[in-house]
């Protein structure tokens, strides 16, 4: 029996196949018609990374469950039974068929990240003295900073020149086409869930329907909604999935724990970055502002791309100080709402 790369998320995976296949086929895992490869040939790979992450535990999960959980190895929405194919690569019944856990938990970070996050809020805006501060963001080369590091490589994608964009605006008229549509003056940037106010991004979506309910409109509402185009290619640190983009297989066995901590940390600042805020409480965007800051510190990213709370569709930030320099404005359109839609939680007190 053969696999192919579109069994796996891990891009470590993929390109394994991609570079050792000597033989084209329809894979016996998922069906698709790709370069195949003996499962075999990637049984040192799993072994090295089971014997570095899981112990045994008769209250855990299967072992493929437990790389699917941990990882997001496996691609799930073409491989209908992940234990079948590891059961190939592993071939050994004694662990195939066992239970496994983590060695140790992977929220350290995660909740350091908690404790600078009340910090930023409520205690220590510009100087922040908690450990995760000066381990990642400080600058000093950790062993932390330099996994982050590796992480964030992982996590960069690419919008190639002429990728479409949208951007929408709420308001009566345009009268200067696209200033009007563009990101607003700096004396005018509030705060956003990326920019700091006084800070201006230009905040776009991939798709028209996103990028028409981001702004949030009412019934009545005038929008206008801006086609763009980028002028050159756009690196964007991806945090739309985490844990599918990184490759635990990547990092020598003194490190793995350490990136699965990174990626449980970046998830975190993933849901923050998507969760919705209420006006009142844009004190909540502090965090997020801080770390989209940082990301913009370092150089090889022009912007971030994570998902809208609205539509789970992808928002891209761009950070450039001048819009011109990577998008173009093509046209714009406008659009009247008729209808809204509104999903509400009820929560009863009683007394």
């Amino acid at each position: 029996m053969y696999c192919c790369k579109d069994c796996f998320w891990d891009t470590d995976l993929k390109n394994h196949i991609q570079r050792n296949s000597s033989k084209i086929g329809n894979c016996d895992f998922c069906g698709m018609q790709s370069n195949l490869l003996d499962p075999l040939e990637l049984k040192e790979k799993f072994e090295f990374l089971k014997d570095n992450m899981f112990l045994s535990s008769n209250d855990g999960r299967t072992l493929a469950n437990s790389f699917q959980y941990e990882f997001k190895v496996f691609n799930e929405d073409n491989v209908a039974n992940i234990d079948e194919l590891l059961r190939a690569i592993i071939d050994d019944p004694s662990l195939t068929e066992g239970k496994f856990e983590l060695i140790s938990d992977s929220s350290r970070l995660s909740n350091g990240w908690d404790d600078l996050r009340s910090e930023l809020i409520s205690r220590n805006r510009f100087f922040p003295r908690t450990k995760i501060f000066s381990s990642l963001f400080r600058g000093g080369k950790s062993d932390e900073l330099i996994v982050f590091e590796l992480l964030l490589s992982q996590l960069t994608t690419k919008l190639p020149i002429g990728c479409q964009l949208f951007r929408a605006r709420i308001t009566d008229q345009i009268q200067c086409f696209p200033q009007d549509l563009d990101k607003p003056p700096s004396a005018l940037a509030g705060d956003g869930r990326a920019n700091p106010a006084g800070i201006s991004y230009l905040y776009c979506s991939t798709d028209r329907d996103t990028a028409l309910t981001e702004v949030r409109p009412s019934t009545g509402s005038v929008i206008y909604l801006a086609d763009l185009k980028t002028k050159r290619s756009v690196n964007l640190l991806d945090l739309t999935s985490p844990r599918r983009m990184f490759s635990a297989f990547h990092f020598p066995d003194n490190l793995a724990h350490l990136a699965l901590e990174l990626i449980v940390l970046l998830e975190k600042l993933s849901e923050e970055l998507t969760a919705p805020v209420a006006e009142a409480k844009q004190l909540s965007y502090l965090p997020t502002q801080f770390f989209c800051e940082f990301i913009k510190s370092q150089e090889q990213f022009d912007g971030i791309k994570f998902l809208s709370s609205l539509t789970k569709q992808p928002n891209v930030v761009l950070f450039c100080e001048d819009s011109n320099e990577a998008v173009h404005f093509e046209r714009y359109e406008k659009c009247i709402v008729r209808k809204t839609t509104h999903e509400f939680n009820h929560e009863t007190s009683t007394f």
